[in-house]
């Protein structure tokens, strides 16, 4: 899981990929365990019924240690078509362990077949729409575009759309983290340097930095590259950060995100920020972590 003997906090989530498609047979669902998987780890899947909310399951998912993917098959629905059953991953035994991810929609249909749906809706999360005029800062050569500050999100989270351009070498004092980090590189070909460390970081990598970490983006591709930057332990002090040492970008110039991107970077963000609270002791103890998600 990473490149530098760190291991990535233990969590369990059902797989988006199986989303949206249509299968025969018996209804399964998988789990992964993207993280540490060190030990046992067991959660329960909860299989009701929207219509009169009523449990009709409840199907333990157990991995043994070293385990990864579980195949669980979705039990006391036998019989039943044309109709919707909520599933929720819940109550892992280790308090630990995350649940990413933990929601999903089963529709069975005739003939034996069934489909299976993200279970998130909107209400699920602080809505957020784009910002035509966002504020934007130029800092250490990147451009940080605030998709969300903490007045939109009720001081869950705080998050950048940073813009790194090309064969940029970054700044050779490095910056201090002002509480804990992560990133998620959306584009390009990102470099991190992290104290006397240097990594990259290619799209769909997940990054935390602890707080007080001292670090600097640089990008020597031929294109510019693109890293989400967000906390959710105490938000205000990124913000404060990026606004008293940054210079206020000329609007003309400012990323500003594509709508449809907005509500899956909230969403994601949302469920990285409830990670890294699960997780504080463990993520303390290590100057950084790195995680190529899974899909």
């Amino acid at each position: 899981m990473s490149d530098f003997g760190v291991v990535a906090p233990d969590s369990l989530l059902i797989t988006p990929p199986q989303f949206g498609i249509t299968q025969e047979g018996d209804p399964e669902l998988v789990v992964i365990r993207p993280g540490e998987a060190d030990g046992e780890a067991s959660a329960t899947l909860i299989v009701s019924n929207p219509e009169d909310d009523s449990t009709v399951a409840e199907i333990p998912v157990t991995f043994g240690d070293g385990e990864r993917i579980q195949n669980v098959e979705i039990t006391g629905i036998e019989g039943a078509e044309n109709q919707n059953f909520e599933l929720t991953l819940v109550d892992p035994i280790d308090t630990s362990i995350a649940l990413l991810q933990n929601k999903a929609i089963l529709t069975l249909g005739e003939d034996n077949t069934y489909t299976l749906i993200d279970g998130y809706s909107p209400d699920d999360f602080p809505l957020l729409l784009p910002d035509p005029n966002p504020n934007s800062f130029w800092l250490g050569g990147s451009n940080y575009t605030q998709v969300a500050n903490v007045n939109q999100t009720e001081g869950l989270l705080s998050l950048f759309d940073v813009l790194i351009p090309e064969q940029n070498s970054g700044l050779e004092e490095l910056l201090i983290a002002p509480t804990d980090l992560a990133l998620y590189t959306l584009d390009g070909e990102l470099t991190i340097n992290v104290a006397d460390q240097s990594f990259s970081a290619d799209p769909n990598t997940f990054i935390y930095l602890p707080k007080g970490s001292q670090y600097t983006f640089s990008n020597l591709g031929q294109f510019s590259a693109r890293t989400l930057l967000f906390t959710a332990d105490n938000p205000s002090k990124l913000e404060d950060f990026v606004m008293t040492f940054g210079t206020l970008d000329d609007q003309d110039n400012v990323n500003i995100p594509e709508p449809s991107l907005i509500s899956g970077l909230l969403i994601m963000a949302c469920s990285a920020g409830a990670l890294l609270n699960k997780n504080r002791k463990l993520l303390n103890e290590n100057i950084n972590f790195r995680v190529k998600l899974i899909g």
